[in-house]
């Protein structure tokens, strides 16, 4: 009788024990706000958009001058963010309170509230700024749900939003020779606007 009451015990402990365990993570989960925290104002995102009408407008000056332009504009933390809501708020994308920080490392982090599967759900993803043939994409090297991989089909969902939000092809059209710095808290984009 002894040993079965002890077993009992031991059986009620380790099932508390893992209550209280469950209990901490999804806490945690609920709780955390992971990744950047970017504070964007009206005056950010009328900078962010004037760079990149000005960008616009060299590969406009190209053409009418027939003479390249240089162009080179650098974006902050909160541009970026401004930016890439905006685009998300335009295509009705189902995402929104995204957060970018570029880093010295060449990539830029960030968080975004995503609506999966019909549930908000906090996000964070790591990007990596590439050019090819004077394209500027943004690979998304990571992402996950809190600090939790997504599944399969979930995660495609998500990384579907992050990628169209970050979109910055139609916006960099006409730059060639096209380069693309990061430093902590900004994003430097330079190139050359042609004419044709």
């Amino acid at each position: 009788m002894k040993a079965s009451s002890g077993r009992g015990r031991l059986a009620l402990a380790t099932l508390l024990l893992l209550l209280v365990v469950a209990g901490v993570v999804a806490w945690q989960f609920t709780h955390s706000q992971p990744g950047p925290s970017v504070q964007g104002s009206e005056t950010d995102n009328q900078s962010g958009r004037a760079k990149v009408a000005a960008m616009t407008s060299a590969v406009a000056a190209a053409q009418r001058t027939g003479r390249p332009q240089q162009v080179s504009e650098t974006f902050t933390d909160a541009e970026l963010s401004s930016l890439a809501n905006d685009q998300a708020q335009a295509r009705s994308l189902p995402i929104d309170q995204i957060a970018l920080h570029a880093t010295g490392q060449g990539v830029i982090d960030g968080r975004a509230r995503a609506n999966a599967g019909g549930q908000q759900v906090p996000v964070t993803f790591q990007l990596v700024p590439q050019v090819q043939n004077d394209i500027l994409g943004l690979q998304v090297r990571q992402i996950s749900l809190a600090s939790f991989p997504l599944p399969g089909p979930l995660a495609d969902q998500v990384l579907e939003q992050v990628r169209q939000a970050v979109d910055v092809r139609p916006s960099l059209g006409g730059l060639h020779q096209l380069r693309v710095t990061t430093a902590e808290g900004s994003l430097t984009v330079t190139g050359v606007a042609q004419p044709s």
